[in-house]
């Protein structure tokens, strides 16, 4: 297990990256419109969910695997809608790292199993619970679905092409 701490945490700093890169797309959106908010907000929900029903939960159920909300629109300034996901993609890796070294010593399948499946459960109540229905408040509803299913998609293929 020790030897995918490397991988996991080189995996924790891209998903970080993504993060800060959505974050630097979304600022390019001069006047983000009620059908970009809800499609992008699907696409968010569709990420999360498919990455913790066939990621995050299968591993957290077998006992083994390895581990942006839109600003501008928000506020209107560019800055803070840059800033903001750099610095949550950036306490992606270092909280992988806190864990890594908190976890490290009581860490073993069954306790990854268990933290898995609640990391899992958490992403998928963020995104039913929230990112869904603010999606959908915007008077798209069909598009923040269709966000939904492209995210998964894209998710998809993402997984696929790791392995």
């Amino acid at each position: 297990m020790g030897s995918n701490i490397g991988f996991a945490l080189m995996l924790t700093t891209l998903a970080g990256l993504s993060t800060t890169i959505g974050g630097a797309m979304g600022v390019l959106v001069r006047k983000p419109g009620p059908s970009f908010m809800a499609l992008t907000l699907g696409f968010s929900a569709g990420v999360m969910i498919l990455v913790s029903f066939v990621e995050l939960l299968q591993a957290g159920i077998e006992g083994v695997g390895f581990a942006p909300a839109p600003i501008y629109a928000a506020t209107g300034n560019r800055r803070k809608a840059f800033l903001w996901p750099f610095f949550s993609g950036a306490a992606e890796p270092i909280g992988a790292g806190l864990a890594a070294v908190v976890l490290l010593p009581f860490l073993n399948e069954a306790v990854l199993g268990y933290v898995l499946a609640a990391v899992a459960g958490i992403m998928v109540f963020i995104s039913l619970d929230e990112l869904i229905p603010v999606a959908r408040s915007f008077g798209k509803e069909h598009l923040s679905i269709v966000g939904v299913v492209v995210g998964m998609i894209v998710m998809a293929l993402s997984l696929w092409m790791l392995q």
